[in-house]
C-alpha cells in the first residue's frame, strides 16, 4: 500500500512493504522517501495512544485528529499529518458506483476488523452517515457513506475479518 503523507507542509511517499500480525503485535515494514524502517506496534495505551519500536527503538505516540488531519506527538513534538490516496479516500466515504445500477459498493480501505455495524439493511442514510467502524492496525476508523440512499446489503457483522476492496455493504 502506498500514499503521499504531508507532514508539517513537507510531502513524502510512504509505502507499507510488509505486514504481518504476531502474538499481538503488528509488524510493518515502511519505506518513507529512501529509508526503510521496521516498526513493531507493541501495544495500544489506549485508542490514540500506540507504544511502538521503529528499528529497536521505543517511542509512545500520541495520535489526535483535527478535522481532515492527524497531529500526531512523539517526544514532545506535534507534527499535522494529512494523508493522500486511495484508502484515505475510502475511510472518508467515497465509493465506487456499480457500473448500470447506480448502486454504491462500501468496500474496505484496507485489512481489518468490523468492530461495529451503524447501520442495517433497509435503512436510509444521509450522506456523510456512518456505516460501520473498522479497526485495522490497532486504530478504529469510522466509514461513512458518500451519499444518502438506502443500505441494499449488509455484507460483514461485527467480528468478521476482511481485506482490503472487501465488499461491506451495498447503498441503492
Amino acid at each position: 500500500m502506498a500514499l503521499v503523507a504531508t507532514i508539517d507542509g513537507k510531502k513524502l511517499k510512504v509505502e507499507v512493504r510488509e505486514f504481518s500480525s504476531r502474538k499481538g503485535e503488528e509488524v510493518l515494514k515502511i519505506q518513507v522517501g529512501p529509508k526503510t524502517y521496521d516498526v513493531d506496534i507493541a501495544f495500544v495505551l489506549g485508542l490514540e495512544r500506540l507504544s511502538m519500536l521503529v528499528d529497536n527503538r521505543s517511542y509512545d505516540v500520541d495520535i489526535d485528529q483535527d478535522g481532515e488531519e492527524l497531529l500526531v506527538t512523539v517526544k514532545g513534538q506535534t507534527y499535522r499529518v494529512s494523508i493522500e490516496d486511495e484508502v484515505r479516500e475510502r475511510m472518508l466515504g467515497k465509493g465506487k458506483a456499480r457500473a448500470g445500477t447506480g448502486e454504491l459498493l462500501v468496500k474496505a480501505p484496507m485489512p481489518g476488523m468490523v468492530v461495529a455495524l451503524e447501520v442495517k439493511e433497509g435503512d436510509a442514510v444521509n450522506s456523510g452517515q456512518g456505516l460501520l467502524v473498522l479497526e485495522a492496525m490497532k486504530m478504529q476508523n469510522e466509514l461513512r457513506s458518500p451519499r444518502a440512499g438506502k443500505v441494499k446489503t449488509v455484507k460483514v457483522k461485527p467480528g468478521d475479518k476482511v481485506n482490503g476492496g472487501d465488499i461491506l455493504l451495498v447503498i441503492g
